[in-house]
């Protein structure tokens, strides 16, 4: 039979909470109080208003039924200060329709988007976020999109047109000297963005922030010139234009005196705050470039925090800082900061991240078990499969099915017969 329980404890600043669960028991306490229930499902989270949220609601919920979401594992100590706490982020594939009035015709083209946010049935202020050039999918942005839902953001990460499966097409990149156009383009579409997304029943359209890799990192920056309604800060990761990286030549863009200029004409109309994180191996402009581009910027009047990250591993360019998972720790606490700073720290310390607890399926070597529980851990879409020696992994994958092709794959390269087993955290019969 199942069966549903509600225990809500109110913090209050003279007193302690802790909540401490630990499977498959339950167990609260407040001085010489304390009660038992055996569960096979928890889930905590924290309610109230943004901001200081002085008296949080503890919510335990529990049920003996097997449920769609995982069992979350933690230990929470309520006091006047707000800890880290954990709470379920939900990923969502959705279609954002944008609206292009300098393009003849003044067309409305779909645009691929993901939104991430916690599943806590608030709502919460809106970061959208754009692409570079040339990526084909949304999900390398999903490490800043998750960091950014873990401070209490919506976030909703956008393919610009003609990129993976967006409609339309920007205007071709050019070096000749129409950055500012290029840049207001890509602009328009974190605008649209924005203007769509505030209509959603789960973002709180008060106060908005704009978020761009390389062109989508320049288009952020224009976005603050002709900001859109409650805007309230930018980030940029490697904003740039014009590289010739992809015709061999690092740390070189076509016109840098042109596209140094386009920076400070930005700057001197530009007066939203802003986060620029440059990696000091980034060789799509190079580290010298990029610091021209600041001087430009903040020179003419605009306002940057300009952060200059370590190089990534040996192997890789910096441009990719953002969507490289072992390097969130690096730049995450600039985000910390500036977010601080700007008094846009909705939720500090970061919600803690939660990984469904779902046993490894029955046959795995231990190679696989390993491989399993590092599955978990990886961001949606994602495929696992497994044969009676060998497994296969796949994640961040535009649909199911493009992952479960790719974790077929891995798995059969030995030749062997392989079966999906899991589907986005979901067990395969």
């Amino acid at each position: 039979m199942s069966y549903f329980i509600g225990v809500a404890a109110l913090a209050r600043g003279e007193t302690d909470w802790i909540a401490k669960i630990t499977p498959p028991d339950v167990a609260w306490a407040h001085q010489s109080s304390c009660k038992t229930v055996s569960i096979t499902y928890a889930k905590v989270f924290l309610s109230g208003s943004g901001g200081g949220m002085r008296r949080p609601e503890l919510i335990i919920a529990l049920s003996g039924a097997t449920l769609a979401w995982p069992l979350v594992t933690t230990v929470l100590s309520l006091t006047n200060s707000l800890p880290a706490h954990a709470t379920d982020l939900l990923f969502e594939d959705i279609r954002v329709p944008a609206k292009y009035p300098q393009i003849k015709g003044a067309p409305t083209w779909s645009l691929e988007a993901v939104v991430v946010r916690a599943d806590d049935n608030q709502r919460h202020p809106l970061a959208a976020f754009i692409d570079g050039t040339p990526e084909t999918n949304p999900r390398p942005m999903l490490y800043v999109a998750r960091e950014l839902a873990r401070r209490g953001w919506t976030a909703v990460a956008v393919m610009r047109p003609g990129y993976g499966t967006s409609q339309g097409k920007e205007p071709p990149d050019s070096c000749d000297g129409t950055f500012i156009s290029q840049a207001n383009f890509a602009a328009q579409t974190l605008r649209e963005s924005i203007r769509v997304m505030t209509s959603m029943n789960y973002v709180d359209p008060s106060r908005s922030m704009v978020v761009g890799h390389s062109t989508g990192g320049l288009g952020a920056i224009a976005a603050t010139v002709a900001p859109p309604p409650n805007l309230v800060a930018g980030i940029s990761f490697a904003g740039n234009n014009g590289s010739q990286y992809n015709n061999g030549k690092l740390d070189t863009v076509c016109n840098s005196g042109d596209l140094i200029k386009a920076f400070a004409t930005l700057g001197a109309a530009s007066r939203t705050p802003m986060l620029w994180i440059y990696a000091q191996n980034d060789h799509h402009m190079g580290s010298a470039l990029a610091e021209q581009y600041y001087q430009a910027f903040s020179g003419a009047g605009g306002q940057a925090d300009f952060e200059t990250a370590p190089p990534t591993p040996t192997g890789t360019d910096g441009h990719q800082l953002y969507s490289m998972p072992d390097e969130v720790a690096v730049w995450a606490p600039y985000l910390d900061k500036f977010l601080a700073l700007q008094h846009l720290a909705l939720v500090a310390p970061p919600l803690a991240v939660t990984y469904p607890n779902i046993p490894a399926p029955a046959g795995l070597t231990s190679s696989g078990q390993t491989g399993f529980a590092d599955y978990l851990t990886k961001m949606p879409h994602k495929a696992f499969a497994m044969s009676s020696s060998h497994w296969g992994s796949a994640w961040l994958y535009d649909s199911p099915d493009g992952a479960v092709n790719q974790a077929m794959v891995n798995c059969s390269k030995s030749g062997d017969s392989c079966t999906v087993v899991n589907i986005d955290d979901q067990p395969q019969q």
